[in-house]
């Protein structure tokens, strides 16, 4: 299969949203090309990271949460907009999204709420793990 990125660099990370018509292509260079299959636009993104892009994932809502080799971690928009970035300790190696519901007691009434939050799992510096919150367009960040 041949992929043209539109982009001189070598493509380092591939991914089709599981949800839409889009296709990540990420880049050596920290460059990031978004094409939507169905209306056939290519949109690069110059500069999303500084360095090499080595791997992401897309979840439910349509959002691209993309590692690199500088050692950020960054989600953004199916238009290629940032909605939020994190600083990891070492190169990230895995991102992958999971929801996890949680049940919550408000004080002072006796019924329990029920919420769902985003997490993000990223695998950085081999077998550690960093787990990542994503509410309100921001990341929160916590080793187990």
């Amino acid at each position: 299969m041949q992929l043209d990125s539109g982009m001189k660099e070598q493509l380092s990370f591939v991914s089709w949203s599981k949800v839409g018509f889009q296709l990540a292509l990420g880049t050596s260079k920290g460059n990031l090309v978004l094409y939507n299959h169905q209306t056939s636009r290519r949109v690069p993104i110059l500069g999303k990271h500084m360095r090499k892009i080595t791997c992401g994932a897309w979840n439910a809502q349509n959002l691209l949460a993309l590692g690199s080799e500088d050692k950020t971690i960054s989600v953004s928009s199916v238009d290629g907009d940032t909605v939020a970035t994190a600083q990891v300790r070492s190169d990230p190696g895995l991102v992958t999204f999971s929801e996890m519901k949680s049940n919550e007691r408000v004080q002072g009434q006796q019924n329990t709420v029920s919420r769902e939050e985003e997490r993000m799992g990223c695998g950085v510096g081999g077998s550690l793990c960093r787990f990542l919150v994503l509410s309100e367009e921001r990341l929160s960040s916590f080793s187990p």
